[in-house]
């Protein structure tokens, strides 16, 4: 018996049969009709369109005298690999907890994809559709901690195409909170007016900053790019009065929500020679 193995989409062909042993010219032929399998001279092809499975057939030798020979030809044919993909925006490692998220997948056909976390499906994202290239689902982190995201791919055409799963993608649950603290440079509480001083933010996450007097931006510190620590601002209050700073924290990573900080400060009355 005589084997040949291809993938579907592709074509494949045998080499030449010969026969010996009758007399005058041999006639070749299959000993069925299967639809994608074609004889050329004493060559047997399988087209890119036959259909993936296992098919039997025979290879017929007649010569002059009508004496036939036989050969058995077994062809295989294997589904087609397929692929998936699947990433946060922005290729994030990292999701808010509480906070919808989207899973996109990204897939080499029509399908549709079961997207899961810890090996579980997701809550409605068990057949979302992949008309062509991509499909989504919308996750919302429930517990804080490390998970792990899979998804597993199924083709439309399935007979012809395997199914696919990705890689783990591991994601960090964080709980989406950004701090700002504020407080005056020596711990004061309030300042004289017209002594400058150095209003400073702690902020636990990178981002940018601005400060604010009574809700009017402070010149030189507004929307300021600072790392995770301390930033300052220098203030030099024009007015005796009581007064509320506030620090706005946006921070870089978007999975952190922006926060902000107020502080009450007394402006007193100027000292010692103008």
């Amino acid at each position: 018996d005589a084997t040949l193995t291809l993938t579907y989409g592709n074509s494949a062909s045998t080499s030449s049969y010969a026969a010996t042993g009758g007399t005058n010219t041999y006639t070749w032929s299959l000993g069925s009709v299967i639809s994608g399998i074609t004889l050329s001279g004493t060559v047997v092809t399988a087209s890119n369109t036959l259909a993936a499975g296992t098919y039997s057939q025979t290879v017929r030798a007649t010569d002059g005298n009508s004496q036939v020979g036989t050969r058995s030809l077994t062809i295989t044919v294997n589904k087609a690999s397929t692929s998936i993909s699947i990433a946060l925006p922005n290729s994030a490692t990292s999701a808010a907890l509480g906070g919808a998220i989207t899973i996109t997948a990204t897939v080499s056909r029509a399908g549709s994809v079961n997207f899961q976390l810890g090996g579980s499906t997701i809550s409605g994202c068990g057949s979302a559709s992949a008309a062509s290239t991509t499909a989504t689902c919308s996750w919302t982190p429930a517990s804080l901690g490390s998970v792990a995201l899979t998804a597993i791919f199924t083709p439309t055409d399935s007979s012809n195409f395997e199914t696919s799963t990705t890689s783990t993608l591991t994601i960090t649950v964080v709980n989406g909170i950004s701090t700002v603290t504020l407080s005056l440079a020596g711990g004061a509480t309030s300042v004289p007016k017209g002594q400058t001083i150095n209003i400073i933010a702690s902020i636990d996450q990178a981002g940018r900053v601005t400060f604010l007097i009574d809700g009017k931006r402070v010149p030189g510190c507004i929307n300021r790019l600072a790392s995770i620590g301390n930033i300052s601002c220098s203030w030099k209050p024009a007015v005796q009065k009581a007064v509320v700073i506030t620090a706005n924290l946006n921070p870089t990573n978007n999975v952190y929500n922006n926060s902000s900080s107020r502080l009450a400060v007394q402006v007193t009355r100027r000292t010692g020679a103008r």
